[in-house]
């Protein structure tokens, strides 16, 4: 069983679609191994001791994901990955849920008022009317 995983040992194999490194005592993986593997898209890392998701997920091809029956402290942002197709998750033993900011406190409060705007030099009381946008075919 492997307990660690060197990026030499895998990395820089540009055709590989599939690793499976399940059921080992993996604690960390490289993370650039996704772009070492360019073309990988499948990636099953479940039933393994890794804590930290530490691989960048940016520019990937990867459409299957395992990560089940890890020990993970948090579980990374998938967003990055806009191939992905199947996810596993099951049993994970996330030791730590962080708290997850407010998003309203990341907006400016906007002023309302209650003028309206008119074009100028018309459109309002007294003023010419506006201008049409579309020209009439004849």
């Amino acid at each position: 069983k492997l307990s660690d995983l060197p990026l030499s040992a895998v990395g820089y194999m540009p055709v590989l679609q599939e690793l499976d490194l399940s059921d080992n005592r993996i604690s960390e993986v490289p993370p650039t191994l996704l772009q070492s593997c360019p073309f990988l898209e499948l990636l099953n890392l479940e039933l393994n001791n890794i804590t930290v998701p530490s691989l960048d997920f940016r520019n990937c091809r990867l459409s299957s994901l395992r990560l089940g029956l890890n020990a993970l402290e948090y579980l990374p942002t998938l967003a990055p990955l806009t191939n992905l197709e199947e996810v596993s998750l099951f049993s994970l033993h996330i030791k730590q849920c962080g708290t997850r900011p407010d998003p309203l406190q990341h907006f400016l409060p906007l002023p309302v008022t209650s003028r309206l705007l008119t074009p100028r030099g018309g459109g309002g009381p007294g003023g010419a009317p506006p201008r049409r946008a579309m020209a009439e075919s004849r």
